[in-house]
Parts: structure tokens; C-alpha cells; sequence
């Protein structure tokens, strides 16, 4: 009796054994379900939080960059991005007094670096320029390419052809000279002279890369306006929109250059400078086009080659020739030249109509111009020949001549320490976080290694 008794207990005390041996075995495997669970959720968990710390940075962004020119960016240095972003991430990945969280959480190291995100890239602040212009902007700069579309067809009107394409476009460091300049409206003509702030523009300390301007020949034909040309005229649209130019109105007060546009085009420090300059580019460029007229115009061209005989005692050589259609031509562009300083239109490609000078009043010099009103003149504009003119010019130029104006302008009105250079449009980031496992002794400690880039 007693050894059946016996027996009954160890056989009792073997099935609790083994009953507990199961329960550990599905303690143990609920324990790693739930730890291959964490471990699975925890790095996208962890990616969420990296990336909500990473628009908190991106959203102290400089207002008055944004709201004067449409640009984003931040202006703090690599160590204080990095003790914001910790903060941020530390925060998020706290579970608050009293709360028990299955994803312990714990940021080991960040690390984050800036240099990939300088605004004084061109290309990055031309990715933001096209983000900025490319919804329905275009449509100013179409007048223009089909004025364009004439040259690149071999359009030259002939003589007698009086048809033309509708227009449907209806402090330190400054010296000012009150001047009129030779358009509508008087403007301050102003230099700058600081060698402080001369020495910190973008495009000094950018040396180097100024193209200058291109040749007529790498420019693309309208024909052959692909993502490059949309590219070219996002950036002069840019430019004619949040710029000025030597006929703006004079309510623009809260510039350092009276002729922005025209500093991009020639990047003298030079108000005056700057607007001789172009007046002699457009100069140059009316005076080949209206050569081209007259060559192409047949009455032109005989009154040319009688004046020619005439001056050569009745041989009309070719250099005789030449130079009459220089006069004749340089003297009707400086014609045009007045009518655009007055905010009056030139057509690009002039026909008969459009002519204005008589070869006997170009050598005399008695400039007659044009009798219509604006409103009926057809053609370009002054605005729309610098876009002519920001087409022949280098894309770098141009973008880092932008940041110029953007830091003078800034300097003066908003942040005396505004630096283009000190300016960012994103950064990149790699960082250690440590998981603490909730199940002990279930691989109590695991690390994971993110990295990731946040920009506008």
C-alpha cells in the first residue's frame, strides 16, 4: 500500500515537471514571437521618428528667405542641428512616467553633416528655382521664343510683308548719385565699396566659375527647346519676377542695386556700370539684327549700293558697302535703344513698317523715331530683351549672381549676419539607437545604425 502510494507521487510530481517544462518552452516562444515582433516593428517605428525629428529642423527655416525670394532654407550649424535633432529623437522615443512601452528606445549617437546642402551650390538652389517656377509660369516668356522661332527659321521678313505676330503681353559701403536714368523713372545709381561684404559675396567666394556669356550658336534652337531650355527660362522668368531692372518703379526701395537684372547680366559693382553695359550689349545686338534687315530688304539694299558707288566715285565695293550698312544700322538700333528706355516695344524682326530711319537721315544723324502710341506698338519690350539677354548667358553665372543679391538685400533689410554660405537646404544625418529587450534574458541588447537625408 504504501509503495502504490509512492508511486502515485512521483508519478504526480513527474507530470508537474513536465507541465512546467511546457509552459516554459511557450513562455520562451511567446518570449521570442514577441521579441522577432519588436524587433520588426522597432526601425520603422524608429524611421518615423527620425523623420518627424527631421521636419521639426526643416520648419525653422529663414522666413524672410522664404518670404522675399520663395527659398527654403535653414541657417544653424552642424553642432546645433545635431542637439536639436537629439532632442527631438530622445523626446519621441520617450514613453512618458508611467508608461511601460515593448519598444524601449534609446538613442546612442548622431551625427550630421551640412556640406552636401550649402545654398551656395548652384545646383541646389536651381532645383528650388524650378520647383518655384515651373507651375504655369511660362506662358510670359511665349512672345518671346516666337520671336525667337523667326531667326531660328531663316524668317527675315522681305520687303513689303507688313504681317506681324500679335503681342498678347499687354550702411556702409554704398555711394549713391542721384541720376536720372535715361528711362521713365529717376533711381539712386549706387556701388558698392565695403570690402567686407565684397569679399563674403557668393561670387567670390565661388571664383572661377563664371562662364560669361555664351555664343549665339550653343544656344538651342526653339525648334529644339527640350528639359534644358525649360530649365534656362524657369531661372531669367525667376529672375525678371523677383528682381529689378533698370525701368522697374521706384517703390522697389528695399534693395542694395537700383539694377539687379543688370548686375546679373554683368556683375560689376556698379549701378551705372552695369546699365552702360547692357545698353551697349543691346546695342550691339539691334544694330547685327537690323543689318541683317537691310541686307534681306532689296529697296534697302539698292539705296546701299548707289550710296556705296556714290562715296566710291561709282565702283560700289564691298567695304563700302559694309560700312554704309553699319551706319545704317547702328543708327536705326540707337533709335530702338530710346523707344525701349522710354518703355516703348521693338519688334526683334523689324519689317518695312516697323523701319524707321532713312538711309540720307542715319548719315546726318537726325534721329526720327516712330509715331505710334505704345499701345499700338508691337514687339519686345525693355523687360523682354534682358530675357533675351539672360539667355545668352552661363546658367552658373546667373544662379550665383542671384545669391549675391539675395545676401545684400537680406544684409540690409533683415539680418546685418544673413550669409548665403551659412545657409542650408537640408542635411544628412547617421545615428546608433539601442533597443533594451522587454522578455529577459531574449537577447537583452540590440543596436540598430540609421542614416537618411532630409531636404525641402
Amino acid at each position: 500500500m504504501r509503495g502504490c502510494r509512492g508511486y502515485i507521487r512521483k508519478k504526480r510530481g513527474a507530470a508537474t515537471v513536465l507541465l512546467c517544462m511546457i509552459l516554459s518552452c511557450l513562455l520562451l516562444l511567446v518570449g521570442m514571437f514577441g521579441e522577432a515582433s519588436a524587433a520588426l516593428a522597432s526601425r520603422p517605428y524608429a524611421n518615423a521618428i527620425f523623420d518627424l525629428a527631421g521636419r521639426s529642423i526643416l520648419s525653422e527655416y529663414d522666413r524672410e528667405l522664404k518670404d522675399r525670394y520663395r527659398i527654403f532654407g535653414f541657417r544653424m550649424e552642424e553642432e546645433e542641428v545635431e542637439h536639436k535633432l537629439g532632442d527631438y529623437l530622445r523626446e519621441g522615443f520617450s514613453t512618458g512616467a508611467g508608461k511601460t512601452s515593448l519598444l524601449s528606445l534609446r538613442l546612442e549617437e548622431i551625427r550630421v553633416d551640412l556640406s552636401e546642402h550649402v545654398l551656395t551650390n548652384p545646383e541646389l538652389l536651381e532645383q528650388q528655382i524650378l520647383e518655384i517656377m515651373s507651375d504655369g509660369m511660362l506662358v510670359g516668356a511665349l512672345h518671346v521664343l516666337d520671336a525667337l522661332e523667326l531667326i531660328d527659321n531663316g524668317g527675315w521678313p522681305r520687303a513689303g510683308e507688313n504681317e506681324k505676330p500679335k503681342d498678347d503681353s499687354s550702411d556702409d559701403g554704398r555711394e549713391d548719385d542721384n541720376d536720372n536714368g535715361g528711362g521713365t523713372h529717376e533711381k539712386n545709381k549706387r556701388v558698392l565699396r565695403n570690402g567686407k561684404i565684397i569679399q563674403g559675396l557668393p561670387s567670390r567666394l565661388l571664383a572661377g566659375i563664371d562662364g560669361g556669356f555664351k555664343s549665339i550658336l550653343e544656344l538651342p534652337s526653339p525648334s529644339e527647346f527640350g528639359q534644358m531650355a525649360f530649365e534656362e527660362i524657369c531661372i531669367n522668368l525667376y529672375i525678371l519676377k523677383y528682381f529689378r531692372h533698370r525701368l522697374d518703379e521706384p517703390q522697389w526701395n528695399n534693395t542694395f542695386f537700383s539694377n539687379e537684372v543688370e548686375y546679373i547680366l554683368c556683375g560689376r559693382l556698379s549701378d551705372e556700370t552695369n546699365q552702360n553695359i547692357v545698353y551697349l550689349s543691346l546695342l550691339a545686338f539691334r544694330t547685327a539684327i537690323n543689318a541683317a534687315h537691310i541686307r534681306s530688304d532689296a529697296e534697302k539694299w539698292e539705296a546701299v549700293t548707289l550710296a556705296a558707288a556714290l562715296a566710291g566715285g561709282g565702283a560700289a565695293t564691298p567695304a563700302a558697302q559694309a560700312a554704309i550698312v553699319a551706319i545704317w544700322a547702328g543708327a536705326e538700333a540707337a533709335t530702338d535703344m530710346s523707344r525701349l528706355e522710354k518703355g516703348e516695344k521693338v519688334p526683334l524682326i523689324k519689317t518695312a513698317e516697323d523701319w524707321v530711319l532713312s538711309l540720307e537721315n542715319a548719315i546726318e544723324g537726325i534721329m526720327n523715331e516712330a509715331g505710334e502710341s505704345p499701345e499700338e506698338q508691337e514687339g519686345l519690350d525693355y523687360e523682354d530683351y534682358l530675357f533675351l539677354l539672360l539667355c545668352f548667358k552661363d546658367k552658373e553665372s546667373k544662379l550665383i549672381r542671384i545669391m549675391d543679391l539675395i545676401q545684400l538685400n537680406l544684409k540690409g533689410t533683415a539680418d546685418e549676419d544673413f550669409d548665403m554660405s551659412r545657409c542650408y537646404s537640408g542635411f544628412s544625418f547617421r545615428s546608433k539607437v539601442k533597443r533594451t529587450s522587454g522578455f529577459p534574458g531574449v537577447l537583452n541588447l540590440r543596436s540598430g545604425e540609421f542614416s537618411g537625408i532630409h531636404v525641402y
